[in-house]
């Protein structure tokens, strides 16, 4: 392309504008991506979310928690996620047990039993528990849920029954709950213990096959299936 001299100025200056506007543009992206919650995951990155953290306004408290999760170093949050277990706001307790699970905090299996027993809200007590059996926990799962299945609500008896089905290899401690409540309990109830008894294979007791056996005579026919499949687990 031929550009006389009278052109070249006025091109020249194009071409700089342009590259100053270019140079501006990513300068400005670069600067956009260092916020608190941005994925750089240097320390400074996440000063503002642990301030967060000690705000007076619950929802701040919960952002700041839920921006620490994913976030590289978000785990120097540990012993403030801890205390806002026991947070009156069941927002900020949620969003405190995604954390600890998260980042494996250490200190929090008291916090959440109380929470698994407490909290006003059921789906926080659902998490904390859970959260006890993913950060394994087991013993104090374990003791939560035969509590729920020695309740005289069919509701909790159910949940406890289907929580000691959720402990990989079984929970042996249950074991008497678990036969108690095979033999009480409403057929949903009975079908869940047979479940929870089977997966403990070769470490159900012998009371424990004695109550399958009488289970799998059972009128109704979910509970009978359910102790002849729990059985064939512990007997295989």
């Amino acid at each position: 392309m031929n550009i006389s001299k009278l052109d070249q100025p006025l091109f020249n200056y194009s071409m700089n504008t342009l590259l100053g506007l270019a140079t501006a543009l990513l300068l400005s992206a670069c600067g956009e991506g260092s916020g608190t919650s941005g994925g750089g995951g240097g320390e400074a990155d996440i000063s503002g979310d642990l301030e967060l953290l000690n705000s007076e306004n619950a929802e701040d408290r919960e952002n700041g928690l839920l921006h620490l999760i994913d976030h590289e170093g978000g785990a120097q949050g540990g012993t403030k996620a801890v205390e806002l277990l026991k947070d009156e706001n069941m927002r900020v307790a949620s969003a405190a047990i995604k954390f600890v699970v998260k980042h494996k905090t250490d200190g929090a299996t008291d916090a959440l039993g109380s929470l698994a027993t407490d909290a006003a809200d059921d789906g926080v007590k659902i998490e904390a528990l859970q959260a006890l059996n993913d950060l394994g926990a087991t013993d104090k799962y374990v003791e939560i849920s035969v509590g729920m299945l020695k309740s005289s609500d069919a509701a909790q008896q159910s949940m406890g029954a289907n929580n000691l089905g959720r402990v990989e290899g079984g929970a042996p401690a249950a074991q008497e709950a678990l036969i108690a409540a095979l033999g009480s309990g409403n057929a949903e109830v009975k079908s869940q213990c047979a479940y929870a008894l089977g997966i403990l294979g070769s470490k159900a007791s012998a009371e424990a096959k004695t109550a399958l056996e009488t289970a799998s005579k059972d009128s109704d026919k979910n509970v009978a299936q359910s102790a002849k499949d729990a059985l064939a687990e512990i007997n295989q």
